[in-house]
């Protein structure tokens, strides 16, 4: 079954949006968090059913949302136009499912322990010392 997630990015009076799908789409925001240089602020995916679906709400969203393209499947907000991501996504996901959006959230705190861990495994357990900054 594949999805659509999106990963937010706090980044000052802007927020970063990363918008994409996959059938593992839990495991591919911890990828997009690890290789962004900003700490993961929200995520959530959607489970669309087929990768066709998946592929037309990701094209009806970049389309809508091409003013606010930075680069690929990244976008750029100002923070208090926030809601514009929500009502691109419900419209997308509405023209290409006919059903409501029902976003599953992740646990961003679930995340940053996972990317810790995996850091603290790739080191052989070194830097220990090495904490989430608060």
């Amino acid at each position: 079954m594949h999805a659509i997630y999106a990963a937010f990015f706090d980044l000052e009076d802007k927020v970063i949006v990363k918008v994409g799908r996959s059938a593992m789409p839990y495991r591919r925001i911890v990828e997009v968090a690890s290789g962004c240089p900003f700490e993961i602020s929200a995520a959530a995916f959607c489970h669309v059913g087929s990768l066709s679906k998946a592929q037309s709400i990701e094209s009806y969203l970049q389309h809508d949302l091409a003013p606010y393209r930075t680069r690929g499947e990244w976008f750029m907000f100002p923070a208090k136009e926030g809601s514009i991501f929500s009502r691109a996504m419900i419209s997308a996901h509405g023209k290409a499912t006919g059903k409501p959006l029902k976003w599953a959230v992740v646990d961003t705190d679930a995340i940053q322990q996972e990317m810790l861990s995996a850091f603290k495994a790739w080191h052989g357990g070194r830097g220990t010392k090495l904490s989430r900054a608060s």
